[in-house]
């Protein structure tokens, strides 16, 4: 899963406290929450059985009626976003991250609740492919509102990946996305007063 809901993943799982939003910035609290899901069969199972609520599928995206979106990883996608890259004019080295982040397996092992309490098996991405995907789709998918909340969450991400993730970001990763350099370089995470107490 990725988007706020991962976020918060993050944060359980790494004991430190996402940065608080400064005026102007993306208000973690109030984003829509986005699930990926890499198994199409697990995507088509919550499609049908609606167990969050009412259900529009578009492809690789199916929105559900409590402002909750799910997207489908699956190398299809991968493939689509590959396609989409090329006709933009993205150079080889912006693909190869891209299909990278598709490919790292999932980061964490998460349980969401449906409306009916049916629990589904939704892992939370990778932070570091999480960072990755968020910022291509920045430079390529976006449109402007959702840009800006797009970068926050992959900076959050970015921030948090070095107490989550098992290796480090790429060297290559680093030179490509500046933003993730810089949220790993700014050390935001590091004040004692993120840290949260058992």
């Amino acid at each position: 899963m990725g988007g706020a809901a991962a976020l918060s993943a993050y944060e359980v799982r790494s004991r430190v406290r996402m940065p608080i939003a400064e005026e102007g910035d993306a208000d973690f609290d109030l984003l829509p929450t986005e699930l990926f899901v890499r198994d199409r069969q697990l995507f088509e199972a919550i499609a049908s059985r609606k167990i969050f609520g009412p259900v529009e599928v578009d492809g690789d995206r199916m929105a559900l009626g409590r402002g909750v979106l799910f997207r489908l990883l699956s190398s299809d996608t991968a493939d689509e976003w590959t396609r989409s890259l090329c006709r933009a004019r993205a150079a080889d080295e912006e693909i190869e991250a891209m299909r990278w982040a598709f490919e790292v397996p999932a980061g964490l092992p998460m349980v969401a609740a449906g409306v009916d309490g049916t629990p589904a098996p939704i892992p939370a991405l990778d932070p570091r492919a999480f960072a990755i995907l968020a910022l291509v789709e920045v430079r390529y998918f976006a449109g402007r509102s959702g840009a800006v909340r797009l970068a926050a969450q992959a900076a959050a991400a970015a921030g948090i990946a070095a107490e989550v993730a098992p290796e480090p970001f790429e060297r290559g990763h680093l030179a490509l996305f500046p933003e993730i350099a810089g949220a790993i370089e700014g050390g935001g995470h590091d004040d004692d007063r993120n840290m949260m107490r058992p």
